[in-house]
């Protein structure tokens, strides 16, 4: 399977991790804490009668502790970590999770899902079904086992696809850390939006920025 071919059918399914802890609404935030810490992630799905109800994260609890007085935050935090069942104002899940949290389903196209990471600026994402019921969850790790590749490795393809596409005596591409720059002139403004959405189509490619001009417009009657 060619690289951009193969990239295109990667869907969140193919990366989502399955085997998925999650908290209710009625867990105590310090159970939470716990499984945080020992699993060593950023955040938990909130299931409730099996449907995503929240999301509890590091920003959750950030937010928690700096509106918590000072002559309190010992106190709360011993609640979280400590040996004692000191019991705090927001010590349920549901009272500090965030509600109605970002969803991804597992047939949506992992590119597509990266964007809904990015655009929200969120670290993990729940993958849900139909019903809204927890299936998987997307992390930034799962992505980057996909999308990291060198910039040599991108490069290789560019210089691939634009001569199979017979633009790399008029195309010029410059590659830095997933982003693609094209420039020069090509005679139609198909053509450059053409080479402009198959290098994005690259395994590894995050963004393409077009420059490409062109002499006739041929897309005036679309």
């Amino acid at each position: 399977m060619r690289i951009d071919a193969m990239e295109a059918a990667l869907k969140v399914a193919d990366v989502m991790t399955t085997d998925v802890l999650s908290v209710a609404p009625d867990d105590r935030l310090r159970l939470a804490a716990g499984l945080m810490r020992e699993h060593r992630i950023s955040g938990l799905p909130v299931v409730e009668d099996g449907k995503v109800v929240g999301i509890i994260t590091e920003s959750d609890f950030l937010n928690i502790a700096a509106e918590t007085p000072d002559g309190e935050r010992h106190g709360f935090l011993d609640a979280l970590f400590g040996g004692h069942r000191a019991a705090h104002p927001s010590t349920r899940v549901g009272e500090a999770m965030t509600e109605d949290p970002i969803t991804v389903q597992a047939s949506m196209p992992v590119r597509e899902a990266a964007r809904h990471m990015k655009r929200h600026r969120i670290k993990r994402v729940p993958v849900v079904d139909e019903e809204q019921g927890l299936v998987g969850i997307l992390s930034r790790a799962d992505i980057m086992k996909v999308f990291v590749r060198d910039d040599v490795a991108i490069a290789a393809d560019v210089t691939e696809i634009l001569h199979r596409y017979r633009f790399d005596h008029q195309v010029q591409a410059e590659t830095n850390d997933g982003r693609i720059v094209i420039s020069g002139e090509v005679e139609h403004r198909s053509g450059a939006e053409l080479i402009e959405e198959v290098l994005f189509r690259i395994l590894g490619v995050i963004e393409v920025e077009n420059q490409v001009t062109w002499v006739y417009d041929d897309t005036s009657d679309r």
